[in-house]
């Protein structure tokens, strides 16, 4: 096993949303000590050590075994930059590296689809939200790229994934972080790979706002730069009209303007319609409507008298037939389970492996880091049977 490493103290640090002052609180280890330690300036006694990992709930192991998998984070886009914490968003970041390590893991065994995104051919910063026509383009060039009919789509997750897009859950505050997209680069020895990972807030939020968070997080991958430094210095102003670029194709993705429209001129004005039209293309009321506005079927007054009876019934949080979004059935969920059904591999196997790659994580920790059923990764002790050691006395 190798000496301590820095780098992974950090990384379990910023997992948790901690701050250096926070953990020195919580550990009783300074400041400074801490800094060092993640510098690798330094190395903590033993007791120190143990106070890390009850403190992170890591393995000991985890500190001191380096990664085989480099990860790179080449960018995040997260939906609301200025009203979230920027240790969440770390947080949220990290998480998406740790995923991408267990990925790289579980690509030992299993051959993912590998990715396949439409080239747009343009520079989207030069549009702004009035060029409909411009989204309207880039919607129906993912559409006709990737062959799905101009219908509502069923499964958006599996068409994302199919296409090597990796979707992810996370139980984070949809207030805070509704969905978010990483670009990670991988390395493993010579070989080298791009990975996008969507991650949307699970058990927080409507199953039609994850699917448009969905359409909105690949808005993003398709349409927008994935530098790092380019995301940390680019303007509110263009900021804001990015997130605006990926709402405008995610309504028109899942929305594309004829079919939707024959739908519409159904009954456009009555707002129980817009329940069927729910249930029917996968959308919430809300954004019906503004896809409604958008494509002229309501005119500016109708639009609002009806979203004003949106707000008076309270279906701006909780609309009817609202199911919570619990994502089953995902790349990385179902490659697990092949793995463990088929003997590929055994729970313990599993994760002597993902620790001797450098993720030494507790089972329930990766079972929540994938979004598998609690207990699927955790490996039964066999107790000790003290009966075996005592016998009747014979009379």
């Amino acid at each position: 096993m190798a000496g301590f490493q820095g780098e992974k103290l950090r990384k379990a640090r910023l997992y948790r949303g901690l701050t250096l002052t926070e953990l020195a609180e919580e550990t009783g280890v300074s400041k400074q000590a801490l800094s060092k330690y993640e510098k690798n300036q330094n190395e903590p006694t033993p007791s120190n050590l143990f106070a890390l990992a009850r403190s992170l709930n890591f393995p000991i192991s985890y500190f001191k075994i380096p990664s085989e998998c480099f990860v790179q984070g080449d960018g995040t886009y997260f939906r609301s930059r200025t009203n979230t914490a920027k240790k969440k968003r770390v947080a949220q970041t990290v998480r998406t590296e740790f995923i991408a390590s267990v990925y790289q893991v579980i690509a030992k065994y299993i051959s993912f689809p590998e990715l396949d995104l439409p080239d747009i051919g343009r520079d989207s910063d030069c549009y702004d939200e009035s060029d409909h026509d411009f989204y309207e383009y880039v919607a129906q060039k993912i559409r006709t790229y990737w062959d799905i009919p101009n219908g509502p789509i069923e499964d958006l997750r599996y068409v994302v994934e199919s296409h090597g897009v990796l979707v992810s859950c996370s139980a984070v505050d949809a207030d805070s972080i509704d969905a978010f997209s990483s670009c990670l680069q991988l390395k493993d020895g010579e070989r080298a790979n791009v990975v996008f990972v969507i991650v949307i807030a699970a058990g927080t939020q409507s199953i039609c706002r994850a699917r448009f968070d969905m359409a909105h997080e690949l808005a993003h991958i398709v349409l927008h730069p994935w530098s790092t430094e380019e995301q940390e210095t680019i303007s509110s102003e263009i900021f804001r009209l990015r997130e605006r670029q990926a709402n405008a194709v995610a309504s028109s993705l899942l929305m594309p303007k004829e079919e939707f429209i024959a739908d519409l001129d159904i009954d456009p004005t009555n707002l129980a319609y817009y329940l069927e039209l729910k249930k029917r293309w996968g959308v919430s009321v809300s954004a019906a409507l503004y896809r409604a506005r958008e494509l002229n079927v309501l005119t500016t007054n109708q639009y609002q008298y009806l979203m004003r009876q949106v707000s008076s019934k309270g279906w701006r949080r909780n609309e009817p037939g609202d199911e919570y979004y619990m994502p089953s059935g995902t790349l990385l969920q179902e490659s697990v389970r092949m793995l463990l059904k088929h003997n590929i591999i055994s729970k313990s196997e599993f994760m002597d492996e993902l620790a001797e790659s450098g993720i030494g994580m507790k089972p329930e920790e990766v079972e929540k880091l994938l979004g598998l059923p609690r207990g699927i990764l955790e490996v039964a002790q066999e107790s000790a049977d003290a009966t075996k050691l005592i016998q009747f006395k014979l009379r």
